[in-house]
């Protein structure tokens, strides 16, 4: 029994969905009839179709059931046909409500107002005309509006005389359709005030290769105003854009229109009817109409005409466009060089700049490859010259070392050995072998000092005992002690950042530079500054003596330079770090070098 309940609740809420969407989806759908004079596939037509199918979809959010009916009455004109067509659209629109009908010309508005008791009779219709005088004749009734256009053939005048200021005479084409008719009676009226600044030759009753051929072989200071051509004197109908384009082709002179079809067909331009304006506000009075306002309620409409031109042509008769009114329209503009090709250029613009960066690029790379290449050839020969006097320098060490071991450790081992031998030969004197023991033990306690002062120089006895701070510190006040120099020094702490060698390197760099300073530089101040910044240590010697002419950077001396300084280049070379002697005559002397310490990070 539960399982019967709940089969009829999942049925009746099934039904509750479904039955909005049946009962009224036919309700929210709309049927809307566009219903023409002519051919539906005509420009004008096409033109105003689009704007009004394009806003009705876009402003009515329910379905839009559209359908199109051409009534060609340019080429059928006969009651009989009509008759028929009434049959047609009563079999092909049986038992389908529309809730609007659009009305291209007035053809098509009075064909429907005629027949309104046989079809369509609720419809309310929103007709578009090209001129209010082309329905002037036509009772609207109660259920019926729209909008109209406005053949504008004096601003076209207007437009066309200013921009060909030496015009003497104006050719104005009409056909011998009513339509035609109409408007050439229409010019005609409104040119008659004009008629004493130019001349008005009118070509009519002929046929369009006539008119051709006519046009072909106008004057000087001539201009053309197209009217309409829609059928010639034998009856023959004509598309007015063909028509145009025919004249075009072979006319002397710029011709001027008063439609937007007929754009791009060959004319300039003029004041011209715009088919999609028409449109337009024919989908909003349709949108009203269908929001449930009645037509009666909503008056007819004139929509301007819009100023506009064909690029191509203003080019062709040589019309500067800056003489064009403010806010013309121009159509057919030809994209510049720039507008037509702007990516391909901008594509190939890059991969040339890329390339010209790749190019200098590899310059720049083999430029610095051939100055690297030209550092480092500098640099072996530096290394060379260095090593050279390294060499030296250790030949220097050696044959001092020699010299003080031999003038002093050796004289007086031979001191002693004859001493001993003294003492040995005179053995039964014992004041003698007293007196000789004491002069060996004189002299052996001279030998041990300079053993003593042979070791300090190979590895100092002050930085072994007192560490490299220290010894630096007594270093400066020895020295300071023995000269007229007053030495100061700014030592950071740097016990147990360097190895022994690096500390013995630095110890030296030090004592070196202090003894140019003692021996050359005739100075009365220096200072030795040792400062740990980071993870590089600098340390710098300066005196504010008499200077010297020569400079010293990373190790490579100018203007020669003496074993003294080349030892210190190649010290500080071998702790991998910099230096610079920065000196002049009468300007004191700096030497400045720069080791970076181990395991230290930034």
């Amino acid at each position: 029994m539960t399982g019967q309940i709940l089969q009829v609740v999942l049925v009746c809420a099934l039904i509750l969905i479904l039955l909005p969407g049946i009962a009224f989806g036919d309700e929210q759908k709309k049927n809307v009839l566009l219903f023409s004079s002519d051919d539906v596939n005509l420009p004008a037509i096409v033109l105003a179709n689009q704007a009004i199918r394009s806003t009705l979809k876009e402003h009515w959010k329910s379905p839009i059931q559209f359908y199109d009916e051409g009534q060609d009455s340019l080429r059928i004109p006969n009651e009989k046909y009509e008759a028929e067509l009434v049959r047609l659209l009563q079999r092909k629109y049986e038992g389908i409500h529309l809730d609007l009908i659009f009305a291209y010309g007035p053809p098509a508005l009075r064909f429907l107002l005629k027949h309104k008791d046989e079809i369509f009779s609720d419809t309310p219709i929103v007709f578009l005309a090209t001129d209010p005088s082309r329905i002037a004749d036509i009772n609207l009734g109660s259920n019926t509006t729209g909008v109209s256009g406005r053949v504008e053939v004096i601003p076209t005048l207007d437009l066309a005389l200013a921009f060909h200021p030496q015009t003497q005479r104006v050719v104005v084409v009409a056909g011998n359709a009513p339509i035609d008719q109409g408007l050439l009676a229409l010019a005609q009226k409104e040119f008659r005030a004009y008629e004493g600044r130019v001349a008005f030759t009118y070509l009519t009753d002929l046929t369009a290769e006539e008119i051709s051929k006519r046009l072909a072989v106008l004057p000087d200071r001539s201009i053309v105003i197209y009217l309409s051509f829609s059928g010639d004197r034998a009856g023959k109908v004509y598309p007015n854009p063909e028509v145009v384009s025919l004249l075009a082709s072979s006319s002397s002179a710029p011709i001027y229109a008063e439609s937007q079809v007929l754009l791009g067909q060959g004319i300039v331009g003029g004041r011209l009817i715009s088919f999609e304006a028409l449109g337009l506000s024919a989908a909003q009075m349709g949108l009203r109409i269908l929001a449930g306002e009645k037509a009666q309620n909503i008056a007819p409409q004139t929509v301007p005409s819009v100023t506009m031109f064909d690029w191509r042509q203003l080019r062709r008769w040589g019309i500067d466009e800056s003489k064009l009114p403010v806010g013309s329209v121009v159509r057919f503009q030809e994209p510049t060089l720039w507008e037509q090709y702007k990516w391909r250029i901008v594509v190939v613009g890059a991969l040339l700049l890329l390339q010209t960066l790749l190019i200098a690029g590899l310059l720049v790379q083999r430029s610095r490859r051939a100055r690297a290449e030209e550092s480092r050839r500098l640099s072996e020969q530096s290394l060379q010259k260095l090593t050279g006097r390294l060499l030296h320098l250790q030949d220097e060490e050696r044959r001092r070392i020699a010299a003080e071991l031999h003038d002093g450790l050796g004289q007086s081992l031979v001191i002693i050995n004859n001493r001993a031998l003294i003492g040995l030969r005179d053995g039964s004197d014992a004041d003698r072998i007293t007196e000789q023991l004491e002069e060996i033990s004189f002299t052996a306690t001279s030998a041990l000092d300079t053993v003593r002062e042979v070791a300090h120089n190979l590895r100092p006895h002050e930085l072994e005992k007192l560490g490299l701070v220290q010894a630096i510190k007594s270093m400066v006040v020895n020295v300071s002690d023995s000269s007229s120099i007053h030495l100061s020094s700014e030592l950071d702490e740097l016990d147990g950042l360097l190895s022994l060698e690096a500390e013995t390197s630095i110890y030296r760099i030090v004592q070196e530079g202090l003894n140019n300073i003692v021996n050359h530089a005739d100075a009365t101040e220096a200072q030795v500054i040792i400062k740990r910044l980071g993870s590089e240590l600098l340390i710098k010697v300066a005196d504010n003596g008499n200077g010297m002419s020569k400079r010293m950077t990373n190790g490579k001396v100018g203007n020669g330079s003496g074993v003294g300084l080349a030892g210190i280049a190649e010290r500080v070379r071998m702790l991998g770090g910099s230096c610079v002697v920065d000196s002049a005559p009468g300007r004191g002397t700096v030497l400045t070098l720069s080791v970076r310490l181990p395991g230290v990070e930034e």
